[in-house]
């Protein structure tokens, strides 16, 4: 409720003067109802889906993400394609037959995982910044400005390891951020991914 800063009459809402004594009801208002009536900032998911700002932030962010995962799993299935293919040659994996095969599958995907893990990590840790988010003029820094720790980056990056955990990390980071720029681990570890 708005009050007169005159004479301190409740003013009702949608009138446009005081009712007592006629002050514009625009300038009008109690220093005890000042913080009720101020807004709540908004969530970082509210803010992404009104500020065409934060929406661009986040698509030069997910690019920078595909353009990394396309590099690291390139190489990573040159790497599986110059150690698998003289195996198959030489029948030591043989589809359907070979009880090597499962296994060597489940040990592929997670050495995938963590060698994507490991790439952003050190990418980010050493030079503040991936080849994908160099592209898309984004640089990770600590809150104080310099580059992560090793450490530091290797946590925030961890979620990566799935794209499940990595939605629920940004997910939850912009329900329980008032800005729009950190994921939730970003936001535990003081760490910040910014432009230019």
């Amino acid at each position: 409720m708005a009050y007169c800063a005159k004479c301190g009459t409740a003013i009702p809402i949608g009138a446009r003067f005081c009712p007592s004594c006629g002050t514009p009801a625009e300038v009008a208002s109690s220093p005890f109802s000042a913080a009720a009536h101020s807004p709540m900032p908004d969530s970082g998911l509210s803010t992404l889906t009104k500020d065409s700002a934060a929406q661009e932030y986040w698509v030069k962010r997910l690019l920078a993400y595909v353009i990394d995962a396309i590099i690291v799993y390139a190489v990573i299935g040159l790497i599986a394609a110059a150690t698998v293919l003289p195996a198959f040659m030489m029948g030591v994996f043989v589809p359907g037959s070979s009880p090597q095969l499962p296994f060597f599958g489940g040990f592929l995907g997670t050495f995938s995982s963590l060698i994507f893990v490991l790439y952003f990590t050190f990418g980010e840790a050493i030079y503040g910044k991936t080849i994908g988010k160099g592209i898309m003029g984004l640089r990770v820094a600590a809150d104080g400005g310099a580059r992560p720790t090793l450490g530091g980056s290797f946590l925030r990056n961890l979620s990566k390891i799935n794209w499940l955990l990595l939605l629920l990390d940004v997910i939850l980071g912009l329900a329980l951020e008032k800005g729009y720029k950190k994921k939730f681990s970003d936001e535990t570890l003081g760490i910040s991914v910014s432009q230019g």
